[in-house]
């Protein structure tokens, strides 16, 4: 059987509700697929008959089939309107289930390293249908198969079953259909940004801070333009503090209330991309760690108050280059230098690869020291071209200079610095694998990746999701005063 034995008795259950007398389903069959008395199956009752029944359409591929006949006969039956809706999840289950007995390690790791899964617990699955039914209660939940069909990525990268990849790749198409993020015209994804602009005030000598923010709607993940105007709305930057602020200021109640400005301003729209702009001095900064307070969050009743939940674990969270657009932000866009163009050039390669692994495409930089050879080989235009930086320590400014001098668009980085564990070489191998499986995803779920292991760091506080800042550098989201240049 190509099914387990559990997915045949759920089929069964559902069969015999929605055909209680054996003669319905007889003339179904007749009907339909052409199994007449002569190859009906024998039994000592009705259970048992269509049990044989399910068998024989199971060695046949039939099953499918049966279902979705069965269901065009009494779709208002709920078991078998229940039944229909896992079609996609019985298929799955037809192509990998004959793997389970010597491979099921290999599904549990791809499983494990499912980070769209809304629901995470310590609950360990025991086969391969209680991992589908994981993935498929939450596609229940969010509408669509993101989940199942991040999981068979997996598969399909790491060629686990490769005699079988094909089908696989051929479910995958089948089964990518539109979601609550995708565009119901053009089916590509779309994306609100709440953008928060952080520049230093000369007047403070870079002490205190000049704050901008907008939210921008409904934008394509793929778009090499830039929003028009329309899209933007600026939001208020209001606070009793003086003005310019302190950056303690900004991580608290500021960006507090500009978050619960976005979320008014989207009402029941996908919740924002946190995009922060920051200059070199604060990249380094654990952004996605901060709990923002509002000024008014004072109560006797511990009840009120809120659960200390990092940004970064309720958004995705960008941080930006101010740097970068600077010159862009003085002369209002009508200007700029080559260093743009080689931003705006390798974001056109990162979406070229949108769907390739990022361990495939980024450039592991060993140490600070050596600039240079970061810049060579971000520069290379050999076959193996590298358009993201991983770094194991802190990017010092020079590194982060190389970064934009190279229009390098996606930086991923520790804030914890292992030459600090020195004495801990275990320790060590255990962060780096860690923060080598975080890449161990696509482009394009890079960041539903790193907010998710942040969720799992909520457990540990010395988790790798506490130490890890995403630079994540779109050079067609940009705030409005920066936007007349991006246009190609």
């Amino acid at each position: 059987m190509s099914l387990p034995g559990s997915t045949i008795k759920k089929i069964l259950d559902a069969l015999i509700s929605g055909f209680p007398t054996e003669e319905k389903l007889k003339e179904l069959l007749h009907l339909n697929l052409n199994i007449t008395g002569a190859t009906y199956p024998d039994g000592v009752d009705y259970e048992n008959r269509v049990f044989k029944l399910l068998d024989n359409l199971d060695a046949e591929a039939r099953i499918i089939e049966l279902i979705e006949v069965a269901y065009r006969q009494n779709n208002g039956n709920s078991n078998l309107q229940r039944l229909y809706r896992q079609i996609p999840k019985i298929n799955l289950l037809n192509i990998i289930f004959p793997f389970e007995k010597q491979n099921f390690q290999k599904m549990k790791q791809s499983y494990n390293d499912c980070y769209l899964i809304s629901d995470f617990s310590d609950w360990e699955p025991k086969t391969i249908e209680e991992i589908l039914d994981v993935l498929d209660n939450s596609r229940e939940k969010q509408g669509y198969h993101r989940p199942t069909i991040q999981f068979v990525d997996i598969l399909i990268n790491r060629r686990f079953f490769p005699d079988v990849n094909e089908q696989l790749r051929e479910w995958r198409t089948q089964n990518i259909v539109s979601s609550p993020i995708l565009n119901p015209v053009t089916n590509q994804y779309s994306e609100n940004y709440l953008i928060i602009l952080v520049s230093p005030s000369q007047q403070y000598k870079n002490e205190r801070f000049i704050v901008k923010a907008w939210i921008v709607f409904d934008i394509k993940h793929d778009d090499l333009n830039s929003p028009s105007i329309e899209k933007y709305q600026s939001l208020n930057i209001t606070s009793k503090s003086q003005e310019p602020f302190l950056f303690k200021d900004i991580c608290g109640y500021l960006l507090k209330d500009l978050i619960n400005q976005a979320i008014c301003k989207l009402k029941n729209l996908n919740l924002p991309i946190i995009e922060l702009f920051l200059p070199y001095g604060l990249l380094n900064e654990p952004i996605d760690a901060l709990i923002p307070n509002s000024e008014e969050e004072v109560s006797d009743d511990e009840d009120d108050l809120e659960l200390p939940i990092p940004i970064g674990v309720k958004y995705k969270v960008h941080i930006r280059s101010y740097q970068r657009i600077k010159k862009l932000l003085s002369l209002h866009g009508e200007q700029s230098d080559e260093k743009i163009i080689f931003w705006q050039r390798k974001w056109r390669i990162l979406q070229e690869n949108y769907t390739k692994l990022c361990v495939d495409l980024f450039l592991a930089g060993e140490t600070n020291d050596d600039v240079l050879g970061i810049v060579s080989k971000l520069n290379s235009e050999n076959s193996e071209i590298k358009i993201g930086l991983k770094l194991l320590n802190l990017p010092s400014k020079e590194i982060l200079k190389a970064i934009d001098a190279t229009g390098t668009p996606i930086a991923l980085w520790l804030r914890h610095n292992l030459e600090s564990l020195n004495a801990k070489d275990e320790e060590n191998s255990n962060i780096k694998q860690e923060f080598d499986q975080v890449l161990d995803s696509s482009i394009r779920d890079l960041s539903d990746r790193i907010k998710n292991t942040r969720s799992f760091a909520l457990r540990n506080k010395d988790h790798i999701g506490n130490h890890i800042s995403l630079l994540l550098d779109n050079p067609y989201i940009l705030p409005p005063e920066a936007l007349p240049y991006t246009q190609p």
